[in-house]
């Protein structure tokens, strides 16, 4: 569908942005080459990062709705932070039902007696009793989508308790991811380069994935070839 909507030969970046990976590859396109049969010869490099959709939602769960359960919070005793351990597990896919042990249930019941914001850890509990860390990630996942559009959204936690809301911004998001930005960009860079290609010789970025909506992903490719077309 792409090479039917170019009317000029060029090179292209096509950068898909996965769920747990993302890959670029760059490519000849154009009039002459859609019509050959064996397209082998116009992928040029290929270059992927195991960063995807799924680090950013952990990333934006632990910086805006974690801390509505108790990450960063201290113990009384000897002023020791909450362990973070299990926020990261209930923040991430692949490892939610992991968090869903007797044992976790109760450690934290215990932390309950002993946190400075026992409310929070409350929650915590709550989210490991209820099983509720699905739909923590499904509502974090529909804050980075409209984050896309919108500076900031309320997260809406009503599942868990009532009226409790996350707000998330886009800065902060984008604060949160922006080491797996980086890897992105040069990720990006290292595909036009083994190429055999300069940035300026890309004349069009490819952009698909879900997650390629987000504006700081889109920047970050970007990046690679500032002189290439967004398509």
């Amino acid at each position: 569908h792409y090479g039917q909507t170019v009317e000029r030969e060029e090179l292209a970046l096509i950068a898909d942005i996965g769920g747990g990976t993302s890959d670029c590859s760059v490519v000849r396109v154009g009039p002459r080459q859609r019509q050959r049969a064996d397209r082998g010869g116009d992928v040029l490099a290929n270059a992927g990062v195991r960063v995807g959709g799924t680090d950013f939602d952990t990333a934006l769960s632990l910086v805006a709705v974690m801390p509505l359960l108790g990450l960063g919070t201290q113990l009384v005793e000897k002023g020791l932070p909450m362990p973070n351990a299990l926020y990261h597990e209930l923040a991430t896919w692949a490892t939610i039902n992991f968090a869903y042990t007797y044992r976790n249930e109760r450690e934290l019941a215990e932390l309950v007696t002993l946190a400075c914001e026992p409310e929070k850890v409350e929650r915590l509990l709550e989210v490991v009793r209820r099983r509720l860390g699905h739909r923590l990630a499904f509502a974090v996942e529909d804050a980075k989508i409209a984050l896309s559009a919108e500076d900031s959204v309320a997260i809406l936690l009503g599942f868990l308790e009532a009226s409790l809301a996350a707000v998330a911004t886009r800065a902060e998001f984008e604060g949160a991811i922006e080491a797996r930005l980086d890897r992105l960009n040069r990720t990006a860079r290292d595909c036009i380069a083994a190429a055999g290609l300069g940035p300026s010789s890309i004349d069009t970025i490819f952009l698909t994935g879900g997650s390629s909506r987000v504006p700081a992903v889109r920047a970050a490719i970007a990046r690679a070839a500032p002189s290439a077309r967004l398509a």
